[in-house]
C-alpha cells in the first residue's frame, strides 16, 4: 500500500467517523441521513465498478461478474433514493437487509480465508459484529433512535478498522 494510499483511508476512515458522530448527534432525522449517506454509497461504488468494468474487467476472466456488482449496486443505490419519502419502518428493513447482506458475504469471507489457511479473525469479528447490529435493527424496528445509535456504532467501527489496516505494515515478498 503506497503512502498516498494510506492518507486516503486515514482520511476516509476519519470522514466516515466524523458521519457516524452526526448521526448521533441528530438521532431524528438518523435514519433518513443513514438511508442518503447509504444510497450515495451504493451508487459511486456501482459507478466506480461499472467504470472498472468497461475500463479493464471486460477483458478478464470473470469480469462479466463485476458487471453485475455493478448494476446490482446501481440499483440498490437507485431503490434507496426512492425509500426516502416511505415510512421509517420500511427504511430500517432495508437498512437491516443490507447490514445482513455485508455481514453474510464477510462471513463467507472469512470462512473461506479460515479454509486457505489465511488471517481470517478479524474479518470474521467484523461480521459477527455485523450481523449484530442487523439484528439490532430489527430488535429497535418502531425506534428510529435506536436504530441510528446501531449503525452509527457500525460506521465507526469500520472507519478505525479501515483506518488501523491503513497504519498497519505491509509484508513485501521479494523474489531474487
Amino acid at each position: 500500500m503506497g503512502k498516498l494510499y494510506r492518507i486516503a483511508n486515514i482520511l476516509i476512515g476519519l470522514a466516515i467517523i466524523f458521519c457516524g458522530l452526526v448521526l448521533v448527534a441528530e438521532p431524528q432525522i438518523g435514519i433518513h441521513l443513514i438511508i442518503i449517506l447509504l444510497s450515495i454509497s451504493l451508487i459511486v461504488y456501482g459507478l466506480r465498478t461499472l467504470i472498472f468494468y468497461i475500463t479493464m474487467a471486460r477483458h478478464m476472466v470473470g469480469g462479466m461478474r463485476m458487471l453485475y456488482v455493478s448494476i446490482i449496486a446501481l440499483d440498490l443505490g437507485l431503490f434507496s433514493v426512492t425509500l426516502l419519502e416511505s415510512s421509517p419502518i420500511y427504511l430500517a428493513l432495508f437498512l437491516s437487509a443490507v447490514l445482513i447482506f455485508d455481514g453474510g458475504m464477510s462471513l463467507m469471507r472469512a470462512l473461506e480465508a479460515r479454509k486457505l489457511h489465511a488471517p481470517y479473525r478479524m474479518q470474521l469479528f467484523t461480521s459477527i459484529t455485523t450481523v449484530i447490529a442487523a439484528l439490532l435493527c430489527l430488535v429497535f424496528l418502531r425506534s428510529p433512535e435506536a436504530l441510528t445509535y446501531a449503525y452509527s456504532a457500525v460506521l465507526c467501527y469500520s472507519a478505525c478498522l479501515r483506518i488501523a489496516s491503513a497504519l498497519k505494515n505491509t509484508d513485501i515478498v521479494y523474489i531474487p
